[in-house]
Formats: C-alpha cells, structure tokens, sequence
C-alpha cells in the first residue's frame, strides 16, 4: 500500500467523520453514531498498522490524542444505545416496570451526546487536512505498508485466543482483529495469492464479527440487569424480574453456542508469519 493509497483513505474517512458529526449531536437515531465511530475505528486501525510498521511520524501523537478522546465519548454514547436497543430487542420496552430504567438510559444518553458536542469542538475536518497536509502517513520513499504481515499476525492472534479452553472470554479480542482484518483488507486490492485466499473468507470475517457483537452487546447488557441497579431495585425481587434475566441469559447462550459452532468450520489460511512462535499481547 503507497503513500498516495494511505492518504487517500485517510482523507476519505476524515470525510466520513466530518459527514455524520453533526447527525450524530442533533439527530436521535443510532446509524449517524455507528458511522461516525466506524470512520474513527478506520482511522485508528490505520495508524495502529503503520506504527507497528514504524512508518508512522513521531508527532502523530497529538492527532492521536484527539482521535482517542473522540473514540471514548462515542463509545459511552453507542453503548447506551446498545443498551436501549436491546431493551426494545426484548420488548421491555413497554414494560412498566422498565419505564424508571429506560428513562435512566435516556438521560444518560442526552448527557454523552453533549460531552461529545464538547470533543467536537477541539476536533474538526479543517484540523484534519491541515494535519493530514503535512503527509504524516507518507513512509520513506519505496517503503509501502506490508499488508500481508499486518492480516498474517491478526490471523496468528486470533489462532491463539481460540486456543484457549475457555474460548467466551476471548471472544471480544477475537471481534476486534476480525476487524482488523477488513479493515486492512478494504484499504487497496492486492494481488498476492495469500491476501486473495483470505479475501475469498471476506463474508464468513464478517458474518462471525457481526455474530459476535451481538452476542457481546447483550452479555453487557445482562450486567445492567441488577438487583441493585437504582431504576431495578423496586422489582428486583419480584417473579418477573428472575424470569426476564433468566429469558435474556438463555436467549445469549443459544447466540453463543452459534458462535462456537462457526467457529468450530471457521478456517482462514495462515500465513507465513502465523507460523513463528512469539508472544502476544
């Protein structure tokens, strides 16, 4: 991958930032939010691949910080409407005895959407051009991005994290170099046969990746469900209540089951690099 593919997906995903910003402050809907954090989680990944490279400018790190802080505030603000979106998933929503919960929801989400109307401030697509004119990305001349060893190393972490007996706590770290990987793959088309063998498992990547996040979303959002929880504790004693958990845990168990399953005929071809003992992180 060249200098010139780098900066221009960084700019097209700088475009896509700037694009669903405004939706995502003002607009009560969820894709605005998914968009503008995926875009984020695109750029992050970019600059995560060319640092592990050491292509990546010494004085990136204040762009970084900036992307980072913009990371965590939308990240608060999609897990609430995670949360509210499962509730609805559940029809809990037209419980009453849900009603002081999801109204809890609501107010939080109205307070992370103005902490992230602050972010915004710092944080703007003419800071991001300015910053991207001066071609941070850009590595020594004939030096491009060895996307082959960026895919082979997140194919030998995920390996590794399935190696283990109890594969649901790895499940997350699993999510997150599948998306790595598509990341990685949809920044230029490659020729290498190895790049191609992993290309051709593109749709199996991210029907598990989806699989899993649906899985992930509401085994966090079973942990909201607790007795002492202030807009719960009037009905956490109650029949009902038991046999609502009861109903959302055994409902996530089926999805991981599906998982292991998947899993179980999931196979993407390992790479050179895949090969080699080392530690991972």
């Amino acid at each position: 991958m060249t200098g010139s593919e780098i900066f221009s997906y960084f700019k097209k995903q700088s475009g896509e930032i700037e694009k669903n910003f405004f939706p995502a402050l003002v607009l009560h809907e969820e894709l605005p939010v998914h968009d503008l954090r995926v875009a984020v989680k695109r750029l992050r990944a970019l600059f995560k691949f060319l640092k592990e490279q050491h292509i990546l400018r010494p004085d990136s790190a204040c762009y970084l910080a900036r992307l980072g802080k913009i990371y965590t505030a939308l990240g608060h603000l999609r897990d609430i409407q995670i949360r509210i979106a499962v509730l609805k998933s559940f029809h809990l929503d037209e419980d009453a005895h849900f009603y002081e919960y999801q109204k809890d929801l609501e107010r939080h989400l109205k307070w992370n959407r103005e902490k992230l109307s602050v972010v915004r401030q710092s944080f703007s697509y003419a800071t991001l051009m300015k910053f991207g004119g001066h071609k941070p990305f850009y590595p020594v001349r004939g030096v491009s991005l060895d996307q082959k060893g960026i895919i082979s190393e997140r194919i030998y972490k995920i390996r590794r994290h399935l190696s283990h007996h109890n594969k649901e706590r790895h499940l997350h770290q699993v999510r997150k170099r599948l998306k790595e990987i598509y990341y990685c793959m949809e920044m230029s088309k490659m020729e290498d046969t190895y790049v191609q063998a992993v290309h051709l498992n593109l749709k199996k990547i991210r029907k598990l990746e989806d699989l899993i996040g649906l899985w992930h979303d509401t085994h966090l959002f079973i942990h909201t469900l607790r007795p002492d929880h202030p807009s719960l504790v009037h009905i956490a004693s109650k029949e009902s209540f038991r046999k609502i958990q009861k109903t959302v845990c055994e409902e996530n168990k089926i999805r991981l089951d599906q998982i292991l399953n998947h899993l179980k005929k999931f196979q993407i071809p390992a790479g050179e690099e895949t090969v080699q003992e080392k530690s991972i992180p």
